[in-house]
């Protein structure tokens, strides 16, 4: 009888582990381009792996994918509203330095194999590649587009000397 109880117990504490354990997700550390774009007054607000699809494996050798969140922690100049910039970071990494630079070649096409994407969408971003990675801020307003490119030509000068 006491041997039941104490199995019961030790159920009911792996069990509870299990559930908590599944509801707590990994921190993902900010890399070295995050740092800098939270360094020049952006604040990540959440950061998350998404793994490539099929499609971006087979066609463009994709291997990782990470994205991080920015909003300026201060308004736009020179605007009657407070519009804060608000973009995205993608550190997507490839099986080569050529894979990476093929893909940034491509940054603003279109694919009829691949997913949809309307060209407001494809216009709205910029990227730069160091080494295997290809870094991609992408924003979802066109108010922004001036700062983002403005951004990654800094970030881009930064790392590649």
């Amino acid at each position: 009888m006491r041997f039941g109880r104490i199995f019961k117990v030790i159920w009911l504490g792996m069990i509870v582990t299990a559930i908590w354990a599944c509801g707590v997700s990994t921190e993902i550390p900010l890399g070295p381009v995050a740092k800098e774009i939270e360094a020049r007054g952006y604040s990540a607000q959440k950061r998350f792996a998404s793994p490539p699809s099929n499609w971006e494996i087979s066609k463009f050798r994709m291997r990782n994918r990470v994205v991080v969140a920015f909003k300026a922690k201060q308004p736009l100049p020179n605007e009657n509203e407070n519009y804060y910039c608000r973009f995205s970071l993608a550190e997507e990494t490839y099986d080569s330095e050529n894979d990476a630079r093929q893909r940034l070649a491509q940054l603003h096409n279109i694919f009829p194999d691949g997913p949809y994407e309307d060209e407001y969408t494809r216009a709205l971003r910029e990227g730069f590649v160091v080494d295997r990675t290809l870094y991609i801020l992408q924003t979802d307003a066109s108010i922004f587009q001036p700062e983002i490119r403005r951004l990654s030509k800094i970030l881009a000068s930064l790392r590649t000397g």
